[in-house]
Parts: C-alpha cells; sequence; structure tokens
C-alpha cells in the first residue's frame, strides 16, 4: 500500500518512538478499522473504556520469541532518527485489512493521538496472543 502524504506530526511521533514508518502506519490503521468496527457494533463510547483496559491490563504469560521481540519493539522508548527514504517506501499491511483498509482517509487516521492508542491497544493484544481487532472485539463485547 502506498500512501502519498504521511503528515510531518505523526513522523515525529512515529520517530519519538523509537519505531519505524511501516510499523507505526500499520497499526494506527488497524486501530482506524477498530474504530470502525465498534461504531458498526454501537461502541463508539467503548472505545476510551477499551482503551484504559488495555492500558490497565498484566499479563504474566510468556509469548513465542517473534512476539516477545515485537512486544520490545512496541515498548522501545528512544527516539531515533528516521531515513527521508523511509516515507517513500510501500507499507505492508496485512491482507486481512483489505478491502476495507482502502476506504481509510489517512490524512485523518495518521495523527500522533490514534499512534498513541494504538500503540496501547497492539501492546495489549500482543501480550494477549492476540491482533488488535481480535483483542478490541472480544473485550468491547463485555462492555
Amino acid at each position: 500500500m502506498h500512501i502519498d502524504v504521511i503528515p510531518d506530526a505523526f513522523v515525529a511521533a512515529t520517530a519519538a518512538h523509537g519505531l519505524s514508518v511501516a510499523c507505526s502506519v500499520e497499526i494506527t490503521l488497524e486501530l482506524e478499522l477498530v474504530r470502525r468496527d465498534l461504531a458498526a457494533l454501537r461502541r463508539e463510547l467503548g472505545l476510551e473504556r477499551l482503551l484504559k483496559q488495555a492500558e490497565s491490563e498484566r499479563f504474566g504469560g510468556a509469548v513465542a520469541a517473534p512476539l516477545a521481540h515485537y512486544l520490545r519493539q512496541l515498548w522501545r522508548t528512544r527516539p531515533r532518527s528516521l531515513d527521508p527514504l523511509e516515507l517513500e517506501e510501500p507499507i505492508d499491511v496485512p491482507l486481512r485489512f483489505f478491502p476495507r483498509v482502502l476506504s481509510v482517509d489517512t490524512t485523518e487516521a495518521l495523527i500522533p493521538e490514534r499512534l498513541e492508542q494504538a500503540l496501547v491497544l497492539e501492546r495489549a493484544a500482543v501480550s494477549a496472543g492476540r491482533t488488535m481487532t481480535e483483542y478490541a472485539l472480544v473485550h468491547a463485547a463485555a462492555l
């Protein structure tokens, strides 16, 4: 997937978290799809509760090595410099996002606040051994 313009504020937030642009875009796009799913279920107000739950949830179990490495990346707090060429590269997104992801307005979705929300949900989801969408929908059912 190619995104014509990735907003500067989003790029700065990505660098501040030490993440790659591809990772930040992918999890933020998934958050947008989760937001739509919650709206379809008439649980729009549940996103804030879901975020609070995800922030407070503690996981004790081990995750597989590749997931553990990914989880460490999501918790990274050291800023990094971004190579300008990174902004030109296509973004790989999971096939499960298609075709819905094509209708996402990236100028509205790719903002620092949404990246923060996406990180909260993705950390909780990976810790639980789920995708963000699975984690959100399972917990939304209980909201």
